[in-house]
């Protein structure tokens, strides 16, 4: 068995990642540290690059939930994430610092659950295609500035609105920025897209539900827009520059859990306590 160790530059997260490097060496699990990481702790391991990051058992990602998008947005093909919060936001980690030897132990007999999640597929006109495990926020270049767009769902015009944009999240990506904005919360297993506009100049304009069998389109009627993806990156778009979105489990990411509840954690955050 070989686990993979990714982990934030966050002196809290560096410091799990070395007590877990020595939990990993007590029960005799053999471990290769990313390569980002080596700077930040500076043990003597083998470090790797994705491709090796890739055909590992699992991946130990230590961090917060920014740190597992990162990670998971760089494979091409991404083994079961085990996520293990040393941040201050954890939705998708199952475990924090004091678990962890436990989880191993687990991981070990094998008992666990996999939560399987989908992410999108997203193509910004002919210039770049990439996947997206929570969602992208399409927005105007200019910050501050009224955006007007459409949205189209097979081919149909659904949204010709004005405001700060629009949101397209997954299942898995209700329960992040989309929530905040006033979106509704999807079950994990519901096969689904949520269209949820961003301070809308319309106050009739709604959030949406759209089924994954349906391909989203969106566009801008006459401002240069930008394609933000999962926080960690961006593309600009001209005006009336096709964006493409599309659910498939084809692209899904596996998380590894030790109970079979997805709305553990969703309880606390409606209730707005900490993760």
């Amino acid at each position: 068995m070989k686990a993979g160790i990714v982990v934030s530059d966050d002196e809290k997260a560096v410091h799990v990642a070395l007590n877990a490097i020595k939990i990993l060496e007590q029960l005799s699990i053999e471990y290769v540290v990313y390569r980002r990481a080596c700077e930040h702790l500076r043990v003597c391991a083998k470090y790797c690059d994705e491709e090796e990051l890739s055909s590992v058992d699992f991946i130990m990602c230590i961090g917060g939930d920014g740190t597992i998008l990162e990670t998971v947005s760089v494979l091409k093909k991404v083994p079961p994430v085990l996520g293990i919060n040393a941040g201050t936001v954890g939705f998708l980690t199952e475990i924090d610092e004091r678990l962890i030897e436990w989880a191993l132990e687990k991981i070990i007999e094998k008992d666990y659950f996999i939560d399987k999640r989908a992410r999108a597929k997203v193509t910004v006109g002919n210039k770049a295609s990439f996947l997206v495990l929570n969602e992208i926020v399409f927005t105007g270049e200019r910050p501050f500035k009224v955006f007007k767009y459409r949205v189209l769902v097979d081919g149909h015009l659904v949204y010709e609105d004005r405001g700060d944009g629009i949101i397209v999240a997954t299942p898995t990506g209700s329960t992040a920025y989309s929530l905040s904005a006033g979106g509704p919360v999807l079950d994990p297993e519901i096969k689904a897209l949520v269209l949820c506009p961003l301070c809308s100049y319309n106050s009739w304009t709604r959030p949406l539900v759209v089924s994954a069998s349906r391909k989203i389109t969106l566009y801008s009627v006459k401002q240069p827009g930008l394609v933000v993806y999962d926080g960690i990156g961006s593309y600009s778009v001209r005006p009336r520059e096709k964006i493409s979105v599309e659910l498939s489990d084809s692209y899904s990411v596996e998380f590894i859990r030790f109970t079979n509840n997805p709305f553990k954690k969703l309880e606390y955050r409606l209730k707005g306590g900490a993760l």
